[in-house]
């Protein structure tokens, strides 16, 4: 069910040649989770010989004619770009107080800021900018000359610097992105503007010719001698496909196709392009509360699911995002909100119900205890925020909370009496974006707010809401604590506030792993990983001296447990969420 689709590669020429560039299949790197992370990077190094990979804040370095792969040190946040300098430094975007982009010898496993404190790079004409606002860094083939992409409110602005100085390129009303160097000194980088994302050679300034219809999306790359552009185009299915344009012809071919998202190219000197494809898969799947087969639920992309009052049907979360081109427009993406049967000779091939469906994300949806209202999380119209809408669908949508666009709103939890929705989000403090705990007044009878959201004061704690469950009534909620890189902590606390008790502390990389509560509180479930690393679900009876007990050990990794109303249930997402590197020769 986690089938790979073979590889495929351009028609239009004989067998042999086909096989000729056949692609290497290099490395594998596995991503920690599917909420709150981007696909693994990777890129080769100028003499071919080795790969550099980035999952969020891990970062490695292999050789590419085998063995181990080294760990580099790095701090806790998402890495966000990696680009050689000659074949032994790496230059790694990863913001860390005032700086983001440090310089790694990957010889010696050390790293520097790449610029010193307090330096401001000065342009000419009044322009200036510190270092640590450039985005997607790039050499020159001589290792002489950088590139960044300097983007606010007006537009972006290309900046070179040398050993001379640092001089603005291009001023740009569009969103610039990954600039390229070719052979001769230009630089192509690709252009978002009136929604559409095209290359443009010189950076910035037009399109060439063949590209003026086509979108372009992703790390761009170009041949030694400077007459190929490697770059990643939508396909017919949503995807993208990796393809070889021909700059002086104005014509290319797809060079590399997968299932999924086909992209990101890196070239050696000898002409060799590394590129991924994207592994990733979610589907949702019911356990017994005592462990035992597990049995599927849908046969499409789906997660986050949770339970109706009858425990006859699933809320779920659909669709085929985790796509690059969702990544870029995020939250305008491929993720809707609908409902299946709990139950069934088979799994779902589509929701039974759409419960939501806009151009923005749509997810973690709840039932009132009557069965009349749906909340749920969306970004739809422009928001970030908990979003109510009648279970017949015969009044208009409501919004509950207005925390705003980038707020990042967890999944809403109706309480039993229905009373109450209890949810994480972001709040502001001292500057800092913090996730909180928050309730929000409700009449399950007519879905009017009689409290409008507020923070629940949490006394001593200055850590980050992961995600909340009411734990037995509608007076006592249990949530996580997320600490970085990966502590987990779940506690109890009224719905009032006051001093969280700690129930149970755990390492996970998840970020959003979710967990569920019984509807009479008296035990949780939770992702946890193995003594393999693997994410099983534990249970945990909310006794003095209980442990976690095991539910689950098969091979996949698991989160988001949900728990039927009568408790004999557990319903999950089961997922895998990989990049797979390859070498081709075209």
């Amino acid at each position: 069910m986690f089938g790979i689709a073979a590889l495929g590669l351009a028609v239009g020429c004989g067998a042999s040649a086909q096989r000729d560039r056949a692609p290497a299949l290099v490395a594998t790197v596995h991503q920690f989770g599917p909420v709150g992370y981007r696909d693994p990077l990777g890129v080769i190094s100028p003499d071919g010989n080795r790969l550099a990979t980035a999952a969020h804040n891990l970062l490695r370095v292999q050789s590419l004619a085998g063995g181990p792969a080294s760990t580099l040190p790095a701090g806790d946040a998402r890495i966000l770009h990696l680009v050689w300098r000659g074949n032994d430094r790496l230059v790694v975007a990863q913001p860390e107080g005032p700086t983001m982009w440090w310089l790694y010898d990957v010889v010696r496993a050390t790293r520097e800021p790449l610029w010193p404190a307090g330096t401001v790079l000065r342009g000419g004409a009044g322009a200036e900018v510190n270092p640590s606002q450039l985005r997607e860094l790039s050499w020159s083939a001589d290792q002489k000359r950088l590139a960044g992409v300097e983007v606010d409110s007006g537009g972006s602005r290309l900046w070179i610097v040398d050993s001379a100085g640092a001089r603005v390129e291009t001023r740009s009303p569009a969103r610039l992105g990954y600039p390229v160097w070719l052979a001769d000194g230009r630089i192509a980088c690709l252009a978002f503007e009136t929604n559409r994302q095209r290359v443009t050679l010189p950076c910035g300034r037009q399109v060439p010719p063949g590209l003026e219809s086509k979108e372009a999306y992703g790390p761009m790359a170009v041949s030694p001698d400077g007459r190929e552009l490697y770059l990643a185009m939508p396909n017919a299915h949503g995807f993208v496909s990796l393809w070889d344009w021909d700059l002086a012809r104005g014509a290319g071919r797809e060079l590399a196709a997968e299932a999924r998202d086909t992209y990101a190219p890196s070239v050696s000197s000898d002409g060799a392009v590394l590129f991924k494809d994207q592994v990733y898969w979610t589907e949702v799947m019911v356990i017994p509360a005592t462990g035992g087969p597990a049995v599927l639920r849908t046969s499409f992309q789906a997660e986050t699911p949770s339970w109706d009052p009858t425990g006859k049907r699933l809320g779920i979360t659909y669709g085929t995002w985790r796509r690059l081109i969702d990544d870029f427009r995020y939250p305008d993406i491929a993720q809707d909100a609908g409902i299946i049967a709990a139950e069934g000779p088979a799994p779902a091939t589509a929701p039974e119900q759409i419960v939501q469906q806009s151009p923005s994300e749509d997810q973690g949806l709840s039932w009132s205890p009557n069965l009349r209202w749906i909340a749920f999380h969306s970004h739809q119209q422009g928001s970030d925020d908990v979003w109510l809408r009648p279970a017949d669908r015969t009044e208009p949508l409501v919004r509950l909370t207005r925390l705003g666009r980038g707020a990042e709103v967890g999944w809403p939890r109706w309480s039993p009496d229905g009373r109450w929705i209890v949810f994480d989000g972001d709040s502001l403090i001292a500057g800092r974006r913090r996730s909180l705990l928050w309730v929000i007044g409700m009449d399950q009878r007519t879905g009017r707010v009689t409290v409008p959201a507020r923070p629940v004061p949490l006394q001593g704690f200055t850590d980050d809401v992961g995600h909340a469950e009411w734990l037995g009534s509608s007076d006592e909620i249990v949530f996580a604590g997320v600490h970085p890189p990966g502590a987990h902590t779940l506690y109890r606390v009224a719905r009032q506030g006051g001093p969280p008790r700690v129930i149970h502390r755990y390492s996970s990389t998840q970020i959003a792993d979710g967990f569920g509560a019984s509807r009479d509180g008296s035990w949780l479930v939770f992702p946890q990983p193995d003594d393999s690393g693997r994410l099983q679900l534990f249970k945990l009876a909310l006794a003095p001296g209980a442990r976690p007990e095991q539910l689950t050990s098969d091979s996949s990794e698991k989160t988001q447990p949900s728990v039927s109303p009568d408790g004999r249930r557990i319903a999950f997402t089961r997922w895998r969420y990989a990049a797979r590197f390859w070498t081709v020769k075209p």
